[in-house]
């Protein structure tokens, strides 16, 4: 019965023939979606990165190519740019929580002034060592200006004192020590990912203290 089935012109499987069978969750489910429109299936195709794909299958009827390294890409850019927009937003909050509490644009910026040093610097040593920019750096800035603003913040309370302010410059270095510490194992992770956030809040964090004595030095203005 065997040779006889094969002597004959094979038959076309159809759906219906598979979904009561073990074939089924291996070839039909993964590969066959039930739209609205009517039945589609899915395949994937290996080419050379120099043909267009997508332009061959474009006047194809009845044919979507979904080139999923461009969608992969469009959505982590767009969720960078929205990422970095909501940045944006929250220094503005901080700016006007500032000016609500010193009553002073002047001083209100110098607050949030080594927070945004520390963060570029940082991003300008990646650029420098030849690292790109990616969603992890954006998450590790948001870091930085996060702690970089509590930083300022301490010393713009302590300003009226040369000896309230040295305190509060020692307390900052410490705490930054032992952030920098935890963050730079991170930075010398094998993982991009956490490579990316330790080495952004490490250098971010020490370039926000260095830049805090300055912060200091000219907040005081008329009472030094």
């Amino acid at each position: 019965p065997f040779e006889d089935a094969l002597a004959k012109p094979p038959g076309l499987l159809t759906p219906a023939q598979l979904s009561n069978t073990s074939l089924a969750a291996a070839w039909l489910s993964p590969f066959r979606a039930q739209l609205r429109s009517g039945t589609a299936y899915l395949t994937s195709l290996e080419a050379s990165p120099s043909l267009d794909v997508a332009g061959l299958l474009r006047d194809v009827p009845g044919v979507h190519f979904v080139d999923q390294e461009a969608l992969f890409s469009a959505a982590y850019g767009s969720f960078r740019t929205r990422t970095l927009a909501m940045v944006l937003l929250g220094l503005g909050l901080v700016l006007v929580t500032l000016l609500l509490r010193y009553r002073s644009l002047r001083v209100s910026l110098l607050g949030m002034v080594p927070a945004l040093l520390g963060a570029a610097a940082a991003l300008g040593v990646e650029a420098l060592r030849g690292v790109p920019t990616t969603l992890m750096h954006v998450i590790g800035v948001l870091l930085v200006l996060s702690m970089g603003v509590d930083y300022g913040i301490y010393v713009l309370e302590s300003r009226a004192s040369v000896e309230e302010g040295v305190t509060t410059l020692g307390s900052v270095l410490l705490a930054s020590l032992t952030t920098v510490l935890s963050f730079g194992l991170l930075g010398i992770s094998a993982n991009p990912a956490l490579s990316a956030i330790g080495c952004t809040v490490g250098f971010g964090l020490m370039f926000t203290v260095l830049a805090s004595p300055v912060l200091l030095a000219f907040a005081r203005g008329e009472e030094a």
